[in-house]
């Protein structure tokens, strides 16, 4: 049995995209085809995205995770360091994507609800209105 959320609940989180940008017609013509080629394919699907910063973060923490890891352990060979900092930005990433990118991207969210008998029941939610979600 879900347990109802607190004030200020997950109905009212808008998840509608916000409306595209106007293309700016470039000079000497070539109009969108010209500025579309010139523009990389990560910079065109962060416009297209509804939460562009939280791709940005969503993709951030597992890259530094990697940069670390592998700096730590063939550049630097310092073990403890690189554990401990990996340890923390996979923390951070493990947050980001279970409380910002999982409602935000994909509707998604989820919690352990301690009882005050002392029982715990995980508590999992998606949007009820999945045709509000960005396809990029």
């Amino acid at each position: 049995m879900p347990a109802a959320p607190e004030a200020g609940g997950f109905d009212t989180i808008s998840m509608a995209p916000s409306p595209p940008k106007p293309a700016v017609p470039l000079p000497g013509g070539g109009g969108a085809d010209v500025e579309a080629g010139s523009q990389s394919r990560i910079v065109q699907m962060l416009q297209t995205a509804a939460h562009p910063m939280t791709c940005i973060f969503h993709a951030a923490f597992k890259v530094v995770v990697l940069l670390i890891y592998f700096y730590g352990r063939y550049v630097h060979s310092a073990y403890v360091s690189t554990f401990i900092l990996c340890t923390i930005f996979a923390a951070l990433d493990f947050w980001t994507v279970k409380n910002i990118s999982g409602r935000l991207l994909v509707g998604l969210r989820w919690w352990n609800l301690v009882r005050d008998d002392g029982t715990s029941e995980w508590v999992f939610e998606s949007n009820p209105d999945e045709g509000n979600l960005n396809a990029t």
